[in-house]
């Protein structure tokens, strides 16, 4: 997940999740309880998934695959 959330402590202000200590219930609810007061910008949560498409997926791993000549 560490790739894929930008969390609020480590930016600085296009947080996309947050992510929470060991998975305990305890850290759990604190962590749904935190998220609740927090807003999250649309248009950042796109970008950031958007870095994960199958388009891009598919055009990274053919570049690997078959390098231009």
């Amino acid at each position: 997940a560490l790739e894929t959330i930008i969390d609020p402590s480590t930016s600085s202000g296009s947080a996309t999740g947050l992510f929470f200590e060991e998975q305990k219930v305890e850290n759990l609810i604190k962590a749904i309880k935190q998220f609740s007061n927090m807003t999250f910008d649309p248009v950042d949560c796109i970008k950031q998934a958007n870095k994960f498409s199958f388009k891009k997926f598919k055009k990274n791993f053919m570049n690997e695959i078959l390098p231009p000549i």
